[in-house]
């Protein structure tokens, strides 16, 4: 036990670690639901693309566990046939809190972003055409699609294509937004038979390729 928060001997040499340990006292329930509420509503990606949010919280600031453990928890939860973080956010808890931590953790990680989704599915009933939300969601439609088509419009410029690859990169390119505006088309859809069409008939020759 004397090894759990020991410092380093600067007398005797010894090399004990320096990694930040596990707390000695318990931690509070209260304390685990706020961390882990904030995490379930400031933690976007996923879990590995919050590592550095996670460690920032769990090793350094609170000092629960070390950064080790957190990868080895990490590890094991994407091993886990569940949602990663919730897997990950179980194991924390029942180390730090055994059973009653994991219960809480796993429902604090959920709260926010079910709420999330409840506001979401809320929104959507009230986005009929004639309303606000539904001009919002018509103006970000726009948004994505004049993105893509001003992006496929820069990568036809700088591309080795022939004039004739080149128009029909660019049909391709207008007829995406045309169909998905128009005719009521998912974009999706109309995105993934772009990219099909597009590796089909538009590649760079091969002299194109040596001049390069």
């Amino acid at each position: 036990m004397s090894s759990i928060d020991s410092e380093p001997n600067a007398v005797s040499g010894t090399a004990n670690t320096v990694a930040v340990q596990p707390p000695v006292t318990p931690v509070s329930l209260w304390a685990l639901a706020l961390v882990f509420l904030k995490m379930g509503a400031l933690t976007f990606g996923g879990m590995w693309a919050a590592i550095s949010r996670i460690e920032a919280d769990l090793v350094h600031k609170h000092g629960w566990i070390t950064v080790e453990t957190q990868r080895a928890m990490m590890i094991t939860a994407a091993l886990i046939p569940a949602p990663k973080f919730l897997a990950f956010g179980g194991m924390v808890g029942y180390r730090l809190r055994g059973f009653a931590g994991s219960v809480v953790s796993l429902v604090c990680l959920m709260i926010p972003g079910s709420l999330a989704v409840l506001a979401g599915a809320m929104l959507l009933r009230q986005g009929e055409p004639g309303t606000l939300l539904a001009a919002v969601q018509h103006s970000i439609t726009l948004g994505i699609v004049g993105l893509l088509l001003g992006n496929a419009v820069n990568m036809a410029k700088s591309s080795k294509l022939t004039r004739g690859r080149l128009i029909t990169g660019l049909c391709i390119a207008i007829l995406i937004p045309l169909m998905t505006l128009v005719f009521g088309m998912p974009l999706l859809v109309m995105a993934l038979l772009g990219l099909i069409v597009g590796a089909l008939f538009i590649r760079p020759d091969k002299d194109a390729k040596n001049d390069g």
